[in-house]
């Protein structure tokens, strides 16, 4: 191959295109995504994902856009290539895969969704740190096996994965929560496919549902309940007449949720609202923090019970069990968080960049006399608690403090801003 001036290649990487434009730098994972930059690009990352996780079967999905369905299939032929059998799930979002997941039962998963592949264990859940460094590693040197040294399997068509997910949707909503009524409910979502998904599984669930997608046209009506969804599916936002639910009172909403449902110890991320610990009380249950990694998270609901899973990444289904508990209540959102444990809560992000997010990280740990590390860096005081954790999407750390009222929870806030800020300024 050709390799022009100036050109970057990562060490120990072997070429087998010629590398004429930008670079080419160490395969890598973003969030549980592996980067994908051309159709046979997904082949190899395939081929790498197959030698090491040694999958004997795999199903495959991918997003709305042509340009995932191409790389799905040049997944499904990375994946043949190494004697992998594949089930073709077609097009689907991240929820409605991991459904089909579990009922066909393969080894792995492989989502594609453009420019990146999601690969996921038996299970459905994120690779850890060490198994996405082993795919790496097999990718950078291409060490993976011929292409068909073993036997080629034709794909399998996996089915109608939509009518299984807004089966087992329903089936996991407990009997008699709605009544006779059935919940209003108006749905937005950005993605065609996710909102017609949403809008059938919340209608064969028992609600009465109103999509729309475009945002302007979620005006609420008295006595109706608004879902954002997110576009992966995996998250979703309740609202009433007053506004949106916040961030940390969606986590408490799923705790609520999952202590209702008597699902045992609710797990949250350590990052998660303290005020679930109060709400747990209330119901003499439990609650354990767990790092918010997002392989490890999935990987403890999992082990626990698949419906805390889906409390936290299934939007659709996490939707269906808050309004239907929220219909048995007779509340409104609104009413409910009148109802619930508070806490003020203040957010910020101070830019970092990578080279300093160690040293920031390990000089502040060295301030405090018992850090908690589970989760970055989590502090509680006598006013407070603060947590300090590295952004996996961008250069800056972000900074979040609750407190029994919001000029404390700001102070503190400000009181770790002001810590990083002047670490920075100190080896500049």
């Amino acid at each position: 191959v050709k390799v022009w001036p100036k050109k970057k290649i990562g060490a120990g990487m072997r070429l087998d295109a010629n590398v004429v434009w930008g670079s080419t730098e160490r395969a890598s994972f973003e969030r549980g995504c592996l980067r994908l930059d051309s159709p046979d690009g997904a082949a190899r990352a395939a081929a790498a994902a197959a030698a090491a996780m040694k999958p004997k079967s795999a199903l495959v999905s991918h997003g709305a856009s042509a340009e995932a369905q191409a790389a799905a299939m040049a997944v499904e032929a990375g994946l043949m290539a190494q004697g992998v059998q594949v089930f073709d799930g077609g097009r689907a979002v991240l929820p409605q895969l991991r459904t089909q997941l579990w009922m066909i039962g393969p080894d792995a998963a492989f989502y594609a969704d453009g420019t990146c592949l999601r690969v996921m264990d038996a299970q459905g859940a994120d690779l850890g740190m060490n198994a996405q460094r082993s795919i790496e590693q097999q990718l950078r040197r291409q060490d993976y096996g011929r292409a068909f040294a073993a036997p080629a399997c034709p794909p399998v068509n996996a089915g109608r994965s939509d009518l299984g997910y807004i089966g087992t949707l329903a089936d996991d909503l407990p009997e008699g929560w709605m009544g006779d009524a059935r919940p209003q409910a108006a749905v937005f979502a950005n993605s065609e496919g996710l909102l017609s998904l949403a809008e059938r599984a919340l209608e064969k669930a028992g609600f009465s549902v109103r999509a729309e997608w475009e945002e302007e046209m979620m005006e609420l009506a008295p006595g109706e309940t608004g879902v954002w969804l997110s576009e992966d599916g995996e998250d979703m936002c309740l609202a009433d007449g007053n506004g949106c639910l916040t961030e940390s009172q969606g986590q408490l909403m799923r705790v609520w949720a999952a202590l209702e449902m008597d699902l045992g110890p609710a797990i949250v991320p350590m990052g998660a609202t303290r005020a679930a610990e109060e709400l747990a009380a209330r119901y003499g249950g439990r609650i354990v923090r767990v790092s918010g990694e997002r392989a490890t998270f999935m990987r403890e609901l999992l082990a626990a019970d698949r419906r805390l899973f889906r409390l936290w990444f299934d939007g659709i289904f996490a939707a269906a069990v808050c309004m239907a508990l929220l219909r048995k209540h007779v509340m409104t959102p609104a009413e409910w968080a009148r109802e619930m444990p508070r806490l003020a809560r203040a957010v910020r992000s101070v830019a970092v960049g990578e080279k300093d997010r160690s040293r920031v990280l390990g000089e502040l740990v060295a301030q405090e006399e018992e850090p908690d590390m589970t989760d970055g860096l989590c502090v509680s005081r006598a006013g407070g608690w603060t947590q300090v954790k590295p952004s996996a999407e961008r250069a800056e750390c972000r900074i979040v403090a609750e407190a029994a009222d919001s000029e404390t929870a700001d102070e503190l806030c400000a009181f770790y801003e002001r810590r990083i800020r002047d670490l920075l300024k100190k080896n500049q």
